[in-house]
């Protein structure tokens, strides 16, 4: 899937090349999280792929619950959210787990 494509399902990254948001905010948060997710796709084609496929196993397999299964949602933007709960698990530990909801 191309950068483009992606961009269409994002809710702050529109392809800027900076934060337009305050330092340390939520939103400038994701806006991060989703520049990192379209630049990861620019490098690897079959990156967003891939990540649909684990979102759907993870679902098959009932370790998902609430907005990730929620078919009503595109699987991309839902694949989006996926990744943004992974990322910010991984690179922000120690913040609230709540977070993740204000997306």
């Amino acid at each position: 899937m191309k950068k483009t494509d992606i961009l269409k399902y994002c809710k702050y990254y529109h392809g800027e090349k900076e934060n337009p948001y305050k330092k340390n905010t939520t939103n400038a948060i994701w806006w991060n999280g989703e520049q990192i997710l379209c630049n990861e796709t620019k490098n690897d084609k079959d990156f967003f792929y891939r990540l649909i496929n684990r979102l759907q196993n993870a679902i098959k397999e009932k370790h998902c619950t609430g907005i990730l299964v929620d078919e009503s949602i595109p699987i991309e933007k839902r694949t989006i959210i996926y990744y943004l709960d992974l990322w910010h698990g991984r690179f922000f530990p120690y913040d609230s787990f709540d977070v993740i909801n204000t997306y």
